[in-house]
């Protein structure tokens, strides 16, 4: 009796190379039969059914001779990653033994009952899919018994991102907020953390993650072209939405993106991925001010702050830790802000902050971060940045502030003084550490009169 590979997943395939004259008769219409596309090796080589075959089956005839060249020839071209079964035209035990002790992930030998063999293949998939499953969950467990300690619910979904998207093999795993009724989703995480993050993205344009999102259902979601050209996709990927439901009806949905090699997930790694998420279901409700609907952006000038402007710091210290890069972050402080709220009136005041914030996102570049942190105080985190590189971006700063376009109407012109903290600094791995750093650096330029810049 055939095993057949469940229909609602994408059906494996398996190369077949080797001695084709050697095959047990029917092998073909077996495989087919029990849910698998059969592919010849030579048919594929340099195609993408050769780098997402699922496994690969090689039929040798044990003559004695070539056993070995045969089989690592055979194991290169599919990759490590993709389980090799050996089938012996003929019983031979030391070559079976030679094959298993070498890598091989079965050895069939004669006599051959073409039912056994495609079962034991379709076990052969699982048991990949079910260790792979097993030893990320061992790694998330008491990572998520930590969520309501040093770990906030960011950091929870973030690491839960990254241990997705290292299981399942994929390009890339957002972890996304989604409110009902909001416009915009918030984007907590990002894997590879290297990547650009937009914190907010626009919900209009992903209708399927809003479905997701409210249903608390797994779905197909494509991404929209102007998405994937942010992340220098040259095609728009089928991503995956992974919904988890929190308190009043808000959803964390992490979305997948495979490799283009590999495109499809099957419905075990779907289910592992599920299992996984839904494990950071209770650690939604540690913290529900974590969840609040863009709660991150200030209403005056657009800008993110508070949380968000902590996360990314920790983002990019982290980074800064792992690749030793460097990474500055800049506090700004408005001159003569009183001065324009006393002369013009409060309007005109609120007019120079967005004006001076939307000067701030122009003149950036797209992988440094612009926060509001308060009043008429300004936040740039500048990535792979030191001291001389943060002074050359307020001196740039300072010159597109002398347009006259810049402040037009206003009597009193607006200047600005910075304070510099360079990053990593000693004994001080915590965001709001660094803030009082900055701020302490700000407060010293302060001190020495308008428009200096102040370190430590």
């Amino acid at each position: 009796m055939d095993t057949p590979v469940p229909s609602e997943t994408p059906r494996p395939k398996v190369l077949l190379s080797g001695d084709a004259a050697a095959r047990p008769a029917g092998l073909e219409r077996a495989l087919a039969r029990a849910g698998f596309v059969v592919l010849e090796a030579a048919d594929a080589v340099g195609t993408e059914d050769e780098r997402t075959a699922a496994l690969a089956l090689v039929t040798l005839m044990p003559n004695g001779t070539g056993l070995e060249s045969r089989f690592a020839e055979a194991q290169a071209r599919v990759g490590p990653s993709v389980p090799l079964v050996l089938l012996l035209a003929a019983a031979d035990p030391e070559h079976a033994a030679y094959a298993l002790a070498a890598g091989a992930a079965d050895v069939i030998q004669p006599p051959v009952h073409l039912g056994e063999l495609a079962a034991r293949l379709a076990a052969r998939l699982r048991e990949r899919e079910q260790g792979m499953a097993t030893r990320v969950a061992s790694q998330m467990a008491p990572l998520l018994q930590r969520a309501g300690g040093p770990l906030g619910v960011e950091e929870v979904l973030g690491v839960v991102a990254g241990r997705l998207a290292h299981a399942l093999e994929l390009a890339r795993c957002d972890a996304l907020i989604v409110h009902p009724g909001e416009r915009h989703a918030r984007r907590v995480a990002i894997v590879p953390a290297e990547q650009f993050m937009d914190h907010r993205i626009d919900l209009s344009s992903w209708p399927a993650l809003v479905d997701a999102a409210r249903s608390g259902e797994v779905a197909m979601v494509p991404t929209p072209a102007p998405a994937a050209r942010a992340h220098g996709d040259t095609e728009a990927p089928t991503a995956i939405a992974l919904p988890v439901r929190g308190r009043g009806n808000v959803a964390v949905v992490f979305l997948l993106v495979p490799r283009a090699m590999r495109p499809m997930l099957s419905a075990a790694q779907l289910a592992f991925g599920r299992e996984l998420a839904a494990a950071a279901g209770p650690v939604l409700d540690e913290e529900p001010g974590a969840l609040a609907p863009d709660g991150h952006r200030d209403p005056l000038t657009g800008l993110e702050r508070g949380r968000a402007l902590e996360h990314r710091i920790r983002v990019e210290m982290e980074r800064a830790r792992r690749y030793a890069l460097g990474v500055a972050l800049v506090l700004l402080d408005l001159d003569k802000f009183s001065a324009v709220n006393a002369v013009h009136g409060s309007d005109a005041g609120d007019r120079l902050l967005k004006e001076f914030g939307a000067l701030l996102v122009r003149d950036v570049r797209v992988p440094d971060f612009v926060a509001r942190v308060g009043g008429d105080e300004f936040a740039l985190l500048l990535p792979e940045t030191g001291l001389e590189g943060a002074r050359t971006a307020i001196r740039r700063l300072r010159y597109r502030m002398t347009d006259p376009g810049f402040a037009r109407g206003l009597d009193v012109r607006p200047t600005v003084t910075a304070g510099v903290l360079t990053l990593p600094w000693p004994d001080s791995d915590r965001p709001d550490d660094v803030l009082a750093l900055a701020e302490a650096a700000l407060l010293r330029a302060k001190a020495q009169g308008g428009e200096r810049i102040g370190t430590l």
